[in-house]
C-alpha cells in the first residue's frame, strides 16, 4: 500500500496495519540486529564487559556494509547501528556522528516516513550515548511531537547518559499520560 492510500483509511484501521506491520518487521533480520543493539546499550553500565561487545559490533556491521549496496535501506539501518556501536566505545564521538548522520541523509524523515523517524531516534541514542544532551533533545522532542511508525514513548527513550537531564524529564512528563 502506498502513502497516500494509507493516509485514506481511517485511525483504526491505520492502526492495525501498523500493528500487523510491526509483526513482520520484528521477524527481519535487520530488526533482531537493532534489537542486538538495545542490548549493547542496555549493558553501557559495565564499560569492561561493553567495550569487547560494542567492538565486535564495530566489526560486524563494518562487514555487513560491504555486503549491501550503499545507498540502500539495510545500508542506511547499518549505518545507524555502527554509530550506536561506535558511541558506545565512548572514544570514538567522530565517527559514532558521521555513522549516524549518514542514515539520517540515506532515509530522511521527509522522504521516508517510515524509516526516517527510526533513523532520527537512534541518531539522538548516539548523541545520549555521547553524553550530548544538547543535540539529542531537539531531536526527541521533535518525534514526541510527530506521528511516526517507530512509536517513540518516553518508556523507549530510557536513555542513561541524559536520563537527568531536566529538558529530558520535562520531555517525558509532557509525553506521559
Amino acid at each position: 500500500m502506498d502513502i497516500v492510500g494509507y493516509s485514506k483509511l481511517v485511525t483504526d484501521q491505520q492502526r492495525e496495519l501498523l500493528n500487523e506491520l510491526n509483526k513482520i518487521v520484528r521477524e527481519t533480520p535487520q530488526f533482531k540486529q537493532a534489537e542486538a543493539v538495545g542490548k549493547l546499550i542496555r549493558r553501557a553500565g559495565n564499560v569492561a564487559a561493553s567495550r569487547a561487545t560494542y567492538q565486535r559490533a564495530v566489526q560486524e556491521f563494518t562487514q555487513e556494509l560491504s555486503t549491501v549496496s550503499e545507498d540502500s535501506g539495510p545500508a542506511a539501518a547499518l549505518h545507524s547501528w555502527l554509530g550506536i556501536a561506535y558511541a558506545g566505545l565512548g572514544n570514538a564521538a567522530a565517527a559514532a556522528v558521521s555513522e549516524g548522520q549518514k542514515s539520517m541523509a540515506q532515509q530522511p524523515t521527509s522522504e521516508d516516513p517510515f524509516e526516517g523517524p527510526g533513523r532520527e531516534e537512534q541518531m539522538a541514542q548516539i548523541y545520549a550515548l555521547l553524553g550530548n544532551a544538547d543535540e539529542a533533545m531537539p531531536i526527541l522532542k521533535r518525534l514526541l511531537h510527530t506521528s511516526s511508525f517507530t512509536g517513540i514513548t518516553p518508556e523507549l527513550m530510557r536513555i542513561d547518559p541524559i536520563r537527568n537531564d531536566p529538558r529530558f524529564k520535562e520531555l517525558v512528563a509532557e509525553k506521559t499520560p
